[in-house]
C-alpha cells in the first residue's frame, strides 16, 4: 500500500503519474496486466467486483482468497514480485444480492468486504447505490427534470400533475424557499 500512497504523493506534487487498473477475471487479461507491470516497473492494480468474486463464488466461482491466489500465481509465472501486485475490490456492496431485502443484502455485502480485506485487498471501493428488493422505487431522472422544467416555465398545472403522480407512488414533494428566498423542492417517501 505504501507504493500506492507514494503514487498519490507524486501526483499531488504535480508529477504526471497514474496507474493502470484492470477489472477482469479472464486469465489472459490478468497475465497481460502482470506482464505490462513487469516490463514497465509499475504496479499491477487488479480489481474484482462483488458479482465477480464473493463469499458465494460470484460468477467466477472464486472467493476473494481464491482470486488473490490466482493473481499471485500469474505474477510468479511472469516474474512480477508480489509486492507490486495491488488487489482491489471495486463497487463492493449489495449488487450481487439486489433481489433480496436490503438488510439481508447489506449483511452479505459486509461479510464480503471483510473477506476481501482478510484476503489482502487494499484498494476498497464501497458502492451501495443500487436498490434492493424492498427499497422504494427510485425516481427516474426524466420525471424530476420534467417537473423542474414545468416549474421553471411556470406551468404549474403540469407541475402539480407530476407532483400528484409522484404522491400516488408514495413520494411527497414539498416546494418552498431557501434562506435567500430562492425556490427549492424537497421530497420524502410518504
Amino acid at each position: 500500500m505504501n507504493s500506492m500512497l507514494d503514487l498519490v504523493r507524486r501526483h499531488k506534487s504535480g508529477e504526471r503519474v497514474g496507474i493502470t487498473s484492470v477489472c477482469s477475471a479472464h486469465p489472459l487479461v490478468l497475465e497481460a496486466a502482470m506482464r505490462l507491470a513487469s516490463q514497465t516497473g509499475s504496479l499491477a492494480l487488479v480489481e474484482a467486483t462483488s458479482n465477480q468474486v464473493n463469499q458465494d463464488g460470484g460468477y467466477t466461482g472464486m472467493l476473494p482468497g481464491d482470486f488473490r491466489e490466482r493473481l499471485l500465481s500469474i505474477a510468479t509465472a511472469v516474474g512480477l514480485p508480489h509486492e507490486r501486485v495491488v488487489l482491489g475490490g471495486d463497487h463492493l456492496g449489495p449488487n450481487a444480492w439486489q433481489s433480496q431485502p436490503s438488510a439481508t443484502a447489506l449483511q452479505k455485502a459486509g461479510v464480503m468486504v471483510g473477506q476481501y480485506v482478510a484476503a489482502g485487498f487494499r484498494k476498497i471501493h464501497l458502492d451501495c447505490s443500487m436498490s434492493c428488493a424492498d427499497d422504494p422505487r427510485s425516481l427516474g431522472d426524466e420525471v424530476i427534470a420534467e417537473r423542474a422544467a414545468a416549474r421553471a416555465r411556470k406551468d404549474f398545472k403540469e407541475s402539480d400533475r407530476i407532483r400528484d403522480e409522484l404522491a400516488a407512488m408514495g413520494v411527497a414533494i414539498k416546494d418552498g424557499k431557501d434562506a435567500d428566498g430562492k425556490p427549492v423542492t424537497t421530497w420524502e417517501i410518504a
